[in-house]
Parts: structure tokens; sequence; C-alpha cells
């Protein structure tokens, strides 16, 4: 009788703590990736948009054309969902996909596209010039606004046009680097000190040179420390210059930050037009750039934006990192590393904390368990 009472006490604290782990792993388990199944590319960065009225109907057109040209059934052709590219300087408009077909004789990839003003269907390759002379215009237009916008980032220099005078945007003004023969003196020993890691080095941008050979080694802590060391020296080249950012700032009453950032600091506040020109005229300022914070619902967004290319939307050309729209790529990074990294922590917290519920659960129903038995006895 003890013995049955016991086995019948060890399988009730398994069952309460295996399923209970189960559970435990199902809440903390990721959810699984959406496929993101939007592989339409035509060289452009893809605009956010809402559902395109004759989606069904021109899919439906997609399919019978492509079954027809290929002699295919048209239960084997598969489409991916469809968007609209608008271009504006072409004064063109086009519903377009992408498509795969295969079966033991053949099998074909594509990119099918219908003229939303005559309607006439047309292969990739058929469209492929406009949109490379659409490229082309919008390259253009961005390299006058470059000229035009001088040290201010383009996007935030076309904003400028459109905004009204009393309107403010949170901004960031990066200080020039102007280092004296002291600090450069410094710099050229701690290169020979470091020469085997630091001539793979992107100095401008503190990061290892994308154009070194991939199967040249290095020494990954020394490359580290070299690093560390050449960002902390460099720092020195910007201190001047952002003192008199600060004091600009201070001058015109307007409320400031200056934060260290990983190739230069900079000093974030909400400015004007006026003010963002002034600033602009100073030999102090390097550029001035839009403060741009994402969030985790605009993370899709972003990268969406910072697709390879041209965004249609926005007209801005591919850029090197070091110049991008946001005011320091390393630092953004580092945000939503950092909140990535809560992220983690917590699910983590909160997994082991699960984790243990349930052996604590099956503990007290053995227990339990026994103390009945024990007063019965």
């Amino acid at each position: 009788m003890k013995k049955t009472f016991v086995l019948m006490l060890t399988v009730m604290f398994l069952v309460a703590a295996f399923s209970g782990s189960a559970l435990a792993m199902a809440e903390v388990a990721p959810l699984p990736e959406g496929d993101g199944a939007d592989a339409y590319t035509s060289g452009f960065a893809p605009e956010p948009q809402t559902e395109f009225e004759h989606e069904k109907e021109y899919h439906q057109r997609a399919v019978e054309f492509l079954a027809e040209k290929y002699q295919m059934a048209p239960e084997d052709i598969q489409l991916l969902p469809g968007r609209v590219e608008k271009l504006e300087h072409m004064g063109r408009s086009f519903w377009g996909t992408n498509f795969h077909f295969g079966t033991k004789d053949k099998s074909e990839f594509g990119g099918v596209y219908i003229d939303l003003d005559s309607e006439k269907i047309y292969l990739r390759d058929e469209v492929d010039s406009l949109f490379k002379q659409e490229q082309e215009k919008i390259r253009e237009e961005y390299e006058q606004l470059q000229k035009e916008a001088g040290k201010i980032e383009v996007e935030l220099y076309r904003q400028m046009q459109k905004m009204p005078d009393d309107e403010k945007l949170l901004t960031s003004t990066i200080p020039t680097y102007q280092p004296d023969e002291e600090l450069l003196a410094e710099i050229e020993q701690l290169q020979q000190e470091y020469a085997d890691v630091a001539e793979l080095v992107d100095d401008e941008n503190n990061v290892i040179a994308s154009n070194r050979k991939d199967d040249v080694p290095f020494d990954q802590e020394r490359m580290r420390q070299y690093l560390e060391k050449l960002i902390e020296l460099k720092q020195k080249g910007y201190q001047q210059a952002l003192e008199n950012v600060s004091q600009f700032m201070e001058d015109n009453a307007i409320e400031y930050e200056a934060k260290e950032g990983y190739r230069e600091p900079r000093v974030e506040a909400k400015l004007g037009k006026g003010e963002i020109e002034a600033l602009a005229d100073k030999d102090f300022v390097g550029s001035i750039r839009r403060e741009v914070i994402y969030t985790i619902m605009e993370t899709g967004a972003a990268a969406d934006s910072a697709a390879g290319g041209v965004d249609v939307a926005q007209g801005q050309p591919e850029i090197d990192k070091s110049t991008a729209t946001e005011n320091d790529a390393g630092q953004t990074t580092a945000r939503e590393d950092e909140s990535a990294d809560a992220d983690s922590s917590d699910n983590q917290d909160a997994s082991k904390g699960s984790g243990s519920m349930p052996f604590i659960a099956g503990g007290v129903v053995l227990l339990g368990g026994l103390a009945f038995f024990l007063k019965k006895k």
C-alpha cells in the first residue's frame, strides 16, 4: 500500500512538473517569423501602400497572360502579391509582381507588369529601361539637391522647403573635425603601433574597410584596441567645434543636448528653418541632419527605406552608411540593440521563473500527499 501510494505521488509530481514545463516553454517560445513574401524588386526601395483596389483582377489577368504566353496551365503559375510603382519622372505607373512556374519540362522566373493607363501587359525586360531612366532622373535630382543643401542633409533640406517658419524639427548638428598638428602626430603614432591592423581600417568612419580582402587574417583583440584608441583620440579633434556649437545654442536660447557618437559627437536640438540656415553658415559646423529615433513599430519601415537602390517615394539614392540620413548609424544600432537586449533579458528572466514554477507546484503536491498519508497513518 505504501509503495503504491509513493508511486502515485511520484507520478503526480512528474505530470505536474513536465506538463507545467511544456506550458512554460510554450509561453516563452518565439513567434514564428513571417515569410515577408514581397520579393518584387525593380531596383527601387518599396513604398508602403494600401491594398490596390484592382489587385485580384490584375492578378488574374497576369496569370492568364503568362499561361497563354508560355503555354502553361494557370494553376501551375505562382504570383507574389503585386504592388503599384509610380515613375513620376517618366509619367508612367505600373502594377507589377514576380512570377514563377515549373514543371518537369520547363521553368521560368520573372516579373510581369500592367500599365495602369493603357492596361497593356509587359514582361520585366520590356519595361526595365523605363525603371532605369526613372532611377537616373531621381539620382540627378538628388545630386542637384545635395549641391543646394550644402551642409544640410538632403531630406532635411527638402522638408525645410515646405515647413512654416515657426515650425521646429529635431536635428543633430555635427561639429567640424579640426585636428591640430599634435593630434595628427598622436594618430600617426597609434597607426604605427598597430600597423598590422591599422591598414585594414577606414579611418574616416572608424570601421574595418569594406574594400579589404576578406582572406586577410587579423587579430580581433588588437583591432578592437586600435579602434577604441583611434576613436578616443579623434574626439579631441571635435572638441573646439563642439564647444562653438553649444555656445551658438546658448546664445540663441535654444535647449540642446550634446551627445557622444561612435564616429563623431553631435548636438541635438529642435531648430527652426532660420536657425538651421544660420548654423549651416558656421565654419565649426560639419553637417546638420534630422534626428530620427526608430520605434519597434517603425523598424520595418526603416528597413524598407534603407533598401538598396533609390527610394521612389523620397527620391534618395543609396548612399554610404557614414552619410546616411540617420545621424549616427552606430548610435541607432546601439539603441535598437539595447532595446533588444533588454527585451531578451526580460524574456529570459520570465522563462527562468516560468520554468521553475512547475517543479514548485509538483513539490507542493508531493508534500501535501505525504502530509495526508502521515495523518491517515
